[in-house]
């Protein structure tokens, strides 16, 4: 597989109508902070977390291997409990794991 170019990430606007959803505060730093993360990890969170996706589904869509689904997983609630300081997001047993995400 070909390297990654990585660019550095332009701010994020959320436009104002799109939703009552994102009009809160809390909400618009949770979504800028998934809009900041990489490609691979921002899939990964949207369709296992989110979406309720299982980790071998994201790796058939993607065409990787499954441990690199979870490490991409990992990764990205690693990064948004940072960014967000979310409490939502906890260590679990098995590396980190969020409560109502849990897949």
């Amino acid at each position: 597989m070909a390297p990654v170019e990585k660019h550095p990430a332009a701010p994020v606007a959320v436009p104002e109508g799109i939703c009552p959803l994102v009009a809160g505060p809390e909400i618009r730093v949770e979504f800028e902070a998934i809009m900041k993360l990489e490609p691979l990890e921002r899939f990964v969170f949207i369709m296992s977390v989110l979406e309720g996706y299982s980790y071998q589904d994201c790796a058939i869509l993607l065409g990787c291997a499954r441990q690199r689904v979870i490490s991409a997983r990992e990764q990205a609630l690693k990064r948004l409990a940072r960014a967000t300081q979310s409490p939502m997001v906890v260590a679990g047993e098995a590396g980190v794991a969020a409560a109502p995400w849990s897949n």
